[in-house]
């Protein structure tokens, strides 16, 4: 994962597991000014569970069913304590209402390579070891060599060239992918490869 954004202070939190419940990491920043408070923009527990959030275009949104006033960032916050894989964390969402995520979409994966995509109307799961996600929503998305994200195509050209789980091999497809702006010093503020 690389966390593109204008900022200047990043953190790493630990979270320990209450009984019966995953400790996590949390990785976090001020999201450009130090005024506001930290909010975590991904983590992983102590399962294999990891999740990130990324910007994406703002549109209509469909309407979900079923869908209680639960803010999906709570649910987050119980998905990491509670869920070891994305099937366990999709029940969570599936009655959530996701629409304060317009504008922004949730990645999770697990252990076993499982991930799952949470957009502010749709949830879906698959499992492809080169999967890659930007700023787009994959859930409107009809070609994904079309997308025109540079930095994207670059890493997803690195994984289907023979994608493996060496640190060296994670890095170099994160540094493909890395942003860099010469405004306002927007970019990657820092890059998360995690072990499963």
């Amino acid at each position: 994962n690389n966390e593109d954004a204008w900022s200047i202070n990043a953190r790493i939190r630990f979270e320990n597991g209450r009984p019966g419940e995953f400790g996590a990491v949390y990785l976090d920043h001020y999201n450009g000014s130090p005024l506001r408070r930290m909010i975590d923009q991904g983590g992983m527990n102590e399962a294999g569970l990891m999740y990130d959030g990324l910007k994406v275009p703002s549109g209509a949104l469909r309407q979900r069913t079923g869908a209680t006033g639960t803010s999906w960032y709570a649910v987050i916050d119980q998905v990491m304590r509670t869920c070891s894989t994305v099937h366990e964390a999709k029940a969570q969402f599936s009655s959530c209402d996701l629409s304060a995520l317009n504008g922004a979409m949730l990645f999770l994966t697990d252990r076993t390579g499982d991930y799952l995509i949470v957009e502010g109307d749709t949830l879906f799961t698959g499992n492809d070891a080169t999967y890659a996600v930007s700023n787009f929503r994959p859930s409107t998305c009809k070609d994904f060599d079309a997308v025109p994200i540079p930095r994207y195509q670059k890493g997803r050209a690195l994984l289907f060239a023979g994608a493996d789980t060496s640190l060296a091999f994670c890095t170099a497809v994160m540094d493909s992918m890395r942003a860099c702006r010469t405004k306002l010093g927007n970019g990657t503020i820092y890059t998360n490869i995690f072990d499963l």
